[in-house]
């Protein structure tokens, strides 16, 4: 019993842009798995999410916008996600984790 409940919530890798969306638009796999691209989830939240662009996987979170943003903010994650531009996203993203980077390394909280 206690093996079906940690493998049912065990993290995985999840692809905020999943890579299938991505391969249907043509981005290369070393751009699709870049770290900019993955964060921490449960398998179970991933599969429920999986395969669709990030605007359509909005609607399975929380309605309430204050929360989305909350739930974002904890995964230095930016807003630009449900745009559905990659290429701006991970711009964003980049730019937020290396922040939280550089505030890390300098012993800053």
């Amino acid at each position: 019993m206690s093996r079906v409940l940690r493998d049912c919530n065990r993290r995985e890798f999840h692809h905020l842009f999943p890579r299938q969306y991505l391969k249907r638009l043509r981005y290369g796999t070393t751009r699709i798995n870049c770290l900019s691209n993955t964060c921490m989830l449960s398998k179970a939240d991933n599969n429920r999410l999986g395969g669709r662009a990030p605007s359509l996987y909005r609607e399975s979170m929380p309605a309430d916008d204050s929360e989305v943003r909350r739930i974002l903010y904890h995964a230095l994650c930016p807003q630009s996600l449900f745009s559905d531009n990659y290429d701006e996203f991970l711009r964003d993203r980049t730019q937020l984790l290396l922040r939280a980077a550089m505030r890390l390394m300098q012993g800053d909280s």
